[in-house]
């Protein structure tokens, strides 16, 4: 189990039998939205800035945490997001653009699914559907 608080996760049930405070980004910074790949064994978060948003990847390898961005551009306000981890993608929803949006991890390839939205909320996704 996982539970977020602003720039932390608190992961609770862990291999290891304990529970374990992740500082994931700086503090004055905000998680808006996380998921687990466990395929992939990272989670991946949005986080508020100033200057707009960003959609990161986040590897915990032997109690060290490794950090990639995927995508950094023009993410206005990412309210929810979803990790599909059989086709290694990431679904979000941008309630400020009315859009749900995805891009492939690998290829980093973008696209808009939906627009003109009335500020969408959350987003699931099934990956064993398909």
């Amino acid at each position: 189990m996982v539970i977020q608080k602003q720039s932390k996760l608190l992961t609770l049930h862990s291999p290891n039998g304990r529970s374990t405070l992740l500082q994931l980004i700086p503090e004055g910074e905000t998680i808006t939205a996380v998921d687990y790949n466990p395929i992939g064994r990272y989670f991946i978060f949005a986080r508020k800035r100033q200057n707009g948003g960003r959609i990161e990847i986040i590897s915990i390898q032997s109690s060290q945490l490794v950090s990639r961005t995927i995508f950094s551009c023009n993410v206005k306000r990412t309210e929810s997001l979803a990790v599909d981890w059989r086709g290694e993608n990431v679904y979000w929803t941008d309630s400020h653009k009315g859009t749900i949006e995805v891009v492939q991890i690998k290829e980093k390839f973008r696209m808009v699914l939906h627009k003109n939205l009335d500020t969408p909320k959350a987003i699931a996704v099934q990956p064993d559907l398909g």
